[in-house]
């Protein structure tokens, strides 16, 4: 039988890193205990202490930050375990950047909607005001609103 980790033992690219899991939303879960260590098989070329890399574990793709680096393949020959593949580097600075971004339009968005509510309230509510109870109001509340027209003696229906 072949060993398990033969692809790691033959491709000169390959080395292991150690990772920890629980790392979602780009921090760690500061209520998780001390983390285990995980030993991953990976050819990525740049990867470094810290960097968040995409590993596959027992559910599928994960998250995971690495800890340590090692320059070459540190398994055992005919181990027990098939270690599995860190496959890319996740790009930490494209997704704080992106979610900065997007912060700023949310807090603009929220802003101007809070100012548009805000207008379209007092508009309604002065709109369905008679003439005289709009004109009882001071200019504070009226603002620009221009002073309903007095009735024209054509107006007044006897």
């Amino acid at each position: 039988m072949l060993d398990k980790n033969l692809v790691a033992f033959v491709r000169v690219d390959a080395r292991t890193i150690t990772v920890t899991h629980g790392y979602s939303g780009g921090e760690e879960n500061p209520t998780a205990p001390s983390p285990k260590r995980f030993t991953y098989i990976t050819v990525l070329p740049d990867v470094e202490i810290d960097d968040v890399v995409i590993v596959y574990n027992a559910h599928g793709l994960a998250l995971a930050k690495v800890v340590e680096v090692d320059d070459d393949v540190k398994i055992e020959p005919n181990a027990e375990t098939r270690y599995a593949w860190a496959v890319a580097k996740v790009d930490m600075d494209a997704i704080i950047a992106l979610q900065a971004e997007n912060d700023a339009i949310e807090q603009a968005m929220q802003q101007q909607y809070a100012q548009n509510m805000r207008r379209s309230y007092r508009q309604q509510v002065l709109s369905g005001l008679p003439p005289e109870a709009l004109a009882l109001l001071p200019k504070s509340v009226t603002g620009d609103m221009p002073a309903a027209p007095s009735p024209s003696p054509s107006d007044i229906v006897q």
